[in-house]
């Protein structure tokens, strides 16, 4: 079998893909082991989703200890205020125990992780569409991490604006895919999913985006 993509516009057999395959560990043990190793760096985008409150933040700063931890930079896009930096402190310092990492080398693990905060639709597009290609190729970043991907869209667009709305993300949605495919970067993204209400008896859930 063989394989043509994007950027990867070089021709790959099957097994050439196979052998190149790397995993990004989540810090979770029983996560990794269900996925085979972890979060393929080569599949694209990683989507965590849940309702309000169910551990998507936590999992995000888990990946970002289990990568610093294992010398690689992260790039962590944060859009909901005010970045939580004692809860990643305590993540880390945490997981590092569990490694048996030197805890006096804290700090210096910290530097491994690059922060970004933005508050609207365009600081996020800019930021992905500009400052996380630079910074992967420059840095070396090996994984991205966009909490949340959905919330800005909530608050700015109305759903009069579904059209409008669909183009941006999946624009945001290829760029984020060719960084991935391009320099085999782990992209991981959070939504939410709300409740509708349409029968007593029934209660769907529906991705925010």
């Amino acid at each position: 079998a063989e394989y043509m993509g994007t950027e990867y516009s070089k021709m790959h057999t099957a097994l050439q893909l196979l052998q190149s395959t790397t995993f990004f560990r989540t810090g979770c043990r029983e996560i990794d082991q269900t996925l085979g190793g972890g979060l393929d760096s080569r599949s694209g985008i990683h989507e965590f989703y849940g309702e309000a409150s169910s551990g998507k933040t936590q999992l995000c700063l888990q990946c970002a200890a289990s990568a610093v931890l294992d010398q690689g930079k992260v790039f962590f896009l944060y859009t909901q205020g005010e970045f939580p930096l004692p809860r990643f402190h305590q993540v880390l310092k945490g997981l590092g125990a569990k490694r048996g990492i030197d805890l006096s080398k804290l700090n210096e693990m910290k530097e491994k992780l690059l922060i970004q905060c933005v508050n609207t639709i365009e600081g996020l597009w800019d930021a992905i569409a500009t400052t996380i290609p630079l910074q992967v190729s420059q840095q070396n970043v090996r994984c991205v991490i966009i909490d949340s991907i959905a919330s800005l869209f909530r608050s700015e667009f109305d759903a009069r604006e579904g059209i409008q709305r669909a183009g941006l993300l999946f624009e945001i949605a290829s760029v984020l895919k060719r960084i991935s495919g391009q320099h085999g970067v782990t992209i991981i993204v959070t939504n939410q999913i709300t409740s509708v209400i349409s029968d007593p008896k029934t209660k769907p859930v529906n991705p925010d985006l």
